[in-house]
């Protein structure tokens, strides 16, 4: 015996009215973001220096899901920006259908697809460049010298010996790339941690392609905000659902009080 299986239909996006990819809240968003990005940054300092273990398994699976956690916010965060957007959109579509003015403000901070991606940007700038900057100057770091045993401190009077060994003496300077380096290095601590702090050329070449790590957060944010059309679609698809189930509800119980006034009758006496 065959099941008639039934088939989800997919969501309808209720008519809305699009916006601009810039408007009058396009700036204090994306500061707010890049606030939240610098908060990040000294969250991932904190955690990742209590997550540097030496089991490999273990620290790539908890710092890889520290990056989930962190990127998933910042998705959170455009999803429910561009729910208010797409909001805003429909409320405008129906002024416009019942022939109300509609200000050119409020229109241009309407849901547009390019804006949350475009917050993200702006907002990842400062820290972009930073890594862009680490990037072109990035080289592999070297262990220091290290210390001097002190028995070789009477062969340093020595003229051939102390000239070779002067190098030991010198206090390293700490360079524009250096504090760069600290910066991204803040930004992208989780990756760090992945890829081990031992391991030079990982390092470097983590360092050359900063520049697109730290735009993952301002892209997961842009990611966000497109699924507002699909959140506002879901909530409109459950109040209908609702409605339905109101309505079935409601003929329910009007069949249900034909038949009880029909039972309280009775048959009809015969004479």
């Amino acid at each position: 015996m065959e099941k008639n299986k039934k088939k989800k239909q997919p969501l309808e996006a209720w008519p809305y009215l699009t916006g601009s990819p810039f408007d009058s809240r396009t700036l204090p968003t994306a500061v707010k973001l890049c606030l939240s990005m610098l908060a990040l940054m000294l969250a991932f300092l904190l955690l990742g220096m209590m997550l540097m273990w030496k089991n490999d398994a273990l620290r790539v699976l908890v710092n890889g899901f520290l990056l989930f956690i962190a990127y998933f916010v910042y998705w959170q965060a455009g999803l429910s920006s561009g729910t208010v957007a797409v909001n805003l959109g429909e409320i405008l579509y129906q002024r416009q259908q019942t022939g109300r003015e509609i200000d050119g403000n409020e229109r241009r901070r309407a849901y547009h697809p390019l804006k949350g991606f475009l917050i993200g940007l702006i907002g990842s700038i400062p820290v972009f460049l930073c890594a862009v900057g680490l990037a072109l100057t990035a080289e592999k770091v070297m262990s220091s010298a290290g210390a001097l045993p002190s028995w070789l401190e009477t062969l340093e009077r020595r003229e051939e010996i102390g000239g070779a060994l002067a190098s030991y003496h010198v206090g390293a300077t700490l360079s524009g790339t250096d504090v760069l380096r600290l910066i991204i290095r803040m930004a992208i601590m989780p990756f760090v941690n992945i890829v081990g702090a031992e391991n030079k050329d990982a390092l470097l070449m983590l360092e050359r392609f900063s520049p697109l790590l730290v735009l993952l957060p301002g892209l997961s944010f842009g990611v966000g905000y497109l699924g507002g059309v699909q959140v506002r679609s879901r909530v409109h698809a459950d109040i209908e659902a609702g409605k339905r189930k109101i309505r079935r509800r409601q003929q329910r119980e009007r069949r249900q009080n034909r038949q009880r006034v029909r039972g309280d009758k009775g048959p009809g006496q015969l004479n």
